[in-house]
């Protein structure tokens, strides 16, 4: 069965990596993320990588909780994603990755 535009869905993936923070604070911004990829596209699966070092400091942090989201939705999601996401204090950084078919 087809979603709604799924011609028009690309895959993707994106890297999040935020700053030392609680289960549920971390599962808050999953959560939003994947609300926001639903509402136009299907989230594929959620990896949280867990706490690691980071390669240079970021706002001052020296520690990441890092986790991986692959998904497949339209663009005008994506950017509403990464909107969202730029916004977030608690992000240090993240990728949105178009992936090829």
């Amino acid at each position: 069965m087809l979603l709604k535009g799924e011609a028009d869905m690309n895959k993707y993936e994106i890297m999040i990596v935020t700053k030392i923070i609680s289960d549920e604070e971390l599962n808050a911004i999953i959560e939003k993320s994947k609300s926001i990829i639903n509402s136009e596209g299907k989230v594929d699966k959620v990896d949280i990588w867990g706490e690691k070092a980071l390669a240079y400091e970021i706002s001052g942090s020296t520690r990441g909780i890092y986790t991986l989201i692959t998904y497949s939705s339209t663009s005008s999601a994506t950017k509403e994603l990464d909107r969202y996401l730029k916004i977030n204090e608690t992000i240090l950084r993240h990728m949105i990755v178009r992936k090829e078919c």
